[in-house]
């Protein structure tokens, strides 16, 4: 057993739900929020060992929220997976990875394989897809 917390930052969808279902078969906590503010409020007390977070939400988008916590002694070394639409025009300065302020950047839609491998290289080891079935 994975005993790894993810937070996971989006609006509800099915997506979202489909996510979180893999995420906890492979071991994982899976704690999700609904926007980038409610992570604000809730991330101390979480203290999550990895941050999946929508680059395009209402209100604080998710390049927001990982420009305040980079700033934050306490949450600077988090590692952070952000996620995208393809739908979605981003900033120009997405390019930039100094704009990103995360350590992976996944752009939906987007395999599963790929998806883990990414969780993989940001917390280590994810058993292989073989063991879903």
């Amino acid at each position: 057993m994975i005993d790894r917390t993810i937070l996971l930052v989006d609006e509800p969808t099915r997506m979202r739900d489909l996510l979180t279902s893999i995420l906890r078969m492979r071991g994982y906590a899976v704690i999700e929020i609904d926007t980038a503010r409610d992570l604000q409020k809730r991330i101390r007390s979480i203290r999550p060992d990895l941050l999946i977070i929508e680059a395009m939400m209402p209100g604080i988008s998710g390049f927001e929220a990982c420009a305040v916590l980079h700033k934050d002694p306490e949450f600077r070394g988090l590692p952070t997976l952000m996620m995208c639409s393809s739908a979605h025009k981003l900033p120009g300065e997405v390019a930039n990875k100094e704009y990103l302020l995360t350590d992976e950047f996944i752009v939906r839609p987007f395999g599963l394989q790929d998806l883990l491998t990414r969780i993989e290289k940001l917390l280590g080891a994810v058993p292989s897809l073989k063991t879903l079935a």
